[in-house]
């Protein structure tokens, strides 16, 4: 499908656009009509609904399709959370954070003057690594 330079740069337009939507959660059903309306207004074809008319409730849309994106995944970040707490091994900081210590140390512990090296692997709920020292 992306064959020529052009090709890669306009799916690098529909990337950037994409970027603006996210906000809206779109499902697949959401984003045909988002695709009808820009399909029309590129090629000049008569618009369904006045953009004079629709275009103010764009802002609200987004906020309120915001704040349910926000609750929900509050709510499996919760359970995310409580999950995670739950394993063996794991302990959970006074900040909130939670560890799981895999393989402990030997020897005396580290003085506050000393240098140490701590390796961490940091995933977002979906496993994806936000962060990590033995990747880098």
């Amino acid at each position: 499908m992306l064959e020529t330079e052009e090709q890669k740069t306009l799916y690098a337009l529909g990337l950037a656009l994409a970027q603006n939507l996210g906000v809206f959660g779109l499902s697949e059903a959401d984003l045909a009509v988002v695709e009808q309306g820009m399909r029309d207004s590129v090629l000049k074809k008569e618009l369904k609904v006045s953009l004079q008319e629709y275009g103010p409730k764009l802002q609200t849309m987004a906020q309120e399709r915001a704040k349910k994106i926000a609750e929900m995944e509050k709510s499996a970040a919760a359970e995310f959370l409580a999950a995670a707490a739950a394993e063996e091994g794991a302990m959970k900081k006074e900040s909130g954070l939670i560890i799981k210590e895999i393989t402990p140390g030997t020897g005396a512990s580290p003085a506050a003057t000393d240098k140490v090296t701590v390796h961490y692997h940091g995933t977002l709920r979906d496993g994806s690594v936000f962060d990590s020292s033995v990747e880098r």
